[in-house]
């Protein structure tokens, strides 16, 4: 009943006990589980006429589990060649500035030099945060050795503290936000009735 109605509970202890699953050794049917979880928020207000503000806010997660669950040569079960696959995405908001940075004259970004700037803060951030790293362990750039300039969470930190305008040494190193935030639109359809835009409207 548990599975009919969408339980999450693993139930191979229990296939086990009743003798649910083959014992052959050679089994190749893999285990697979799957989980996903997606909030999606919208809304639309229209305060006076003509004038709408759009707001919405989504976040989607998804995991992917694989593995063979199956009996050795002494009948014990037990889990081989796991594997974990997801997706996720969340919406944020780049307001803080940041949305308006442009380009100077030799064509460099504001906000992308910034986000070099914050991947050694983000990298010894990370590098302390492991139990495994030692402090004298650094390569030839200066950077924690494992977490180079051009390492993948290096980067997404540094992307999301220069892109939200937010500092290198305060942003949480969470890349899965439990809540999304609030992105708007606002849309203006009353210039036509306005009197220096009624020729040219009518005109058209």
């Amino acid at each position: 009943m548990g599975f009919i109605f969408g339980s999450q509970k693993d139930i191979r202890p229990k296939a086990v006990a009743n003798n649910w699953l083959t014992m052959d050794t050679l089994l190749n049917s893999a285990y697979i589980t799957k989980f996903n979880e997606q909030i999606n928020f919208r809304g639309n207000f229209e305060p006076f006429a003509d004038f709408k503000i759009e707001l919405n806010a989504d976040r989607n997660y998804s995991l992917n589990h694989q593995e063979y669950f199956k009996a050795d040569a002494n009948g014990t079960f037990a889990s081989y060649s796991p594997q974990e696959q997801g997706n996720f995405s969340v919406s944020v908001l780049t307001w803080g500035g940041t949305a308006w940075a442009k380009d100077n004259d030799k064509d460099q970004n504001e906000n992308f030099e910034r986000l070099k700037e914050n991947r050694k803060e983000i990298a010894f951030r990370l590098a302390n945060a492991n139990p495994n790293w030692s402090k004298t362990k650094v390569d030839s750039t200066g950077f924690p050795e494992g977490y180079s300039s051009s390492q993948q969470e290096v980067l997404l930190y540094s992307f999301l503290a220069a892109y939200t305008g937010k500092e290198a040494a305060n942003i949480k190193l969470n890349t899965m936000p439990a809540i999304p935030m609030l992105n708007w639109r606002l849309t203006y359809n009353g210039l036509a009735r306005l009197e220096p835009f009624k020729k040219n409207s009518s005109e058209r």
